[in-house]
């Protein structure tokens, strides 16, 4: 059997607890949207809302949506409202579970601190996307150029995405890293 064949089998893709379900569902959305980032969007965003109901660990359910972010790339403005799907989700699935005294205990420095987890994990979630196609379409990533990339907040990250995709060399792109701020470029 051919992974395509799967195209007429997708209830038993829903119903299967196997992660690879998961992996062969996306691939074959992916296809599917090859030129429609609005239907990749809601295939995309109806993928990761599974995982979330699947009742998986947590980390299968982190790896599952690198890997989901990864082979279904969306355009920048596309990305955004993904991002903010599944922050909002996750937002309303954790309202349900905190009670009164919890969301009364919370203070300024937990919310801070959550607001600068996110952050960190969109960063980091940009920062791979990015360097999975820098690799896929030139060579690995020198170390020195990934230092750059380190520092780099989420929307700079994403911005590279675009000079990424438009630069017909690595060292195009390359010239395309906005110098670090208050310094010289390395």
């Amino acid at each position: 059997m051919k992974l395509l064949d799967y195209r007429n089998r997708w209830e038993e893709l829903e119903r299967s607890t196997n992660v690879f379900a998961v992996v062969v569902m996306a691939w074959l959305e992916t296809l599917a949207t090859r030129h429609d980032a609005e239907g990749r969007l809601r295939a995309k965003w109806g993928l990761v809302r599974r995982l979330y109901q699947r009742g998986l660990s947590r980390q299968d359910v982190l790896d599952l949506f690198w890997f989901i972010d990864w082979l279904m790339f969306l355009p920048a403005p596309v990305q955004k409202r993904f991002v903010e799907n599944v922050r909002r989700h996750e937002e309303e699935t954790r309202m349900r579970y905190v009670t009164t005294i919890e969301r009364m205990a919370k203070d300024e420095g937990l919310q801070e601190g959550l607001q600068e987890g996110i952050e960190e994990g969109l960063q980091q979630g940009e920062r791979r996307a990015l360097l999975r196609m820098l690799e896929r379409r030139f060579a690995p990533v020198p170390e020195e150029v990934d230092a750059r990339l380190q520092g780099m907040t989420a929307q700079q990250l994403d911005d590279l995405v675009g000079v990424a995709v438009d630069a017909a060399s690595f060292e195009e792109f390359v010239r395309g890293i906005p110098a670090p701020a208050g310094g010289s470029e390395a």
